[in-house]
């Protein structure tokens, strides 16, 4: 009972600093604050806390792994989760960090269809190699595209199909609440996230002026995290089946 008291106070506490960390990057790319240190490492502080806090929630799930294999695939996805953003946010390698990245959606989309664990894997494969395919194609004979862009076009599907996914594990109650609830709502701010990151990298391509592109740039930048941590936080609390 004490240990289990110990983890609850861990767990508030460290949800307490992350929402505090969470106005203070907001308010220094808000208003671009030149505070103690860069906000991209506050950012970074987060999602290693994130996956700190889903440890201290699910602490005792390794001792019986064979039924906890939903929580297993949380932690998974969230250490993998920790490395996607170590190489974006920290070292700025965006094609290791998207196929990070696309490696945690498709955990998560096993971890909502735990029992089709090999036809999900095998839909997968085949649309990568459809897209590996496509890319070795248009490199051949059409022009040169970007590694960047069949890595993202694969990473979109994995998105799209775990947030499907996770719906769809909401509608048949294979979550109790409130773990279903937590889980459908931070897929879909995850899925916000990612479309202000679409929105930010296709403003080149808008037919405006460079004060107005500018601007956009800056709201949608700022969106990506408005959105993006508090996606984690709700996943991180996920695995949880307690209030």
């Amino acid at each position: 009972m004490e240990s289990r008291n110990g983890n609850k106070f861990n767990s508030e506490v460290i949800i307490i600093i992350i929402l505090i960390l969470y106005i203070l990057f907001l308010y220094i790319d808000l208003y671009n604050a030149e505070l103690f240190t860069y906000s991209g490492y506050i950012k970074y502080l987060c999602i290693l806390l994130c996956f700190v806090l889903s440890l201290f929630r699910n602490k005792n799930f390794l001792m019986d792994i064979d039924k906890n294999k939903d929580i297993f695939l949380l932690e998974l996805a969230l250490l993998m989760t920790v490395f996607a953003d170590l190489c974006l946010v920290i070292f700025s390698f965006f094609i290791l960090g998207l196929i990070l990245f696309s490696i945690v959606q498709i955990i998560y989309c096993v971890r909502y269809t735990s029992k089709k664990l090999k036809k999900t894997l095998v839909e997968f494969f085949i649309v990568f190699s459809c897209i590996v395919f496509l890319y070795c194609l248009s490199k051949l004979y059409i022009l040169d595209i970007s590694i960047l862009i069949p890595i993202s076009l694969f990473y979109f599907i994995c998105l799209i199909t775990s947030v499907s996914k996770a719906i769809s594990a909401f509608k048949n109650n294979l979550y109790p609440a409130p773990s279903k609830y937590i889980i459908v709502c931070g897929m879909i701010l995850f899925l916000l996230c990612d479309i202000c990151v679409a929105l930010y990298n296709m403003t080149i391509f808008l037919p405006l002026n460079l004060y107005y592109t500018e601007s956009f740039q800056q709201i949608i930048c700022f969106m990506i995290w408005v959105f993006y941590l508090p996606s984690q936080l709700l996943l991180a609390l996920s695995g949880s089946q307690k209030k």
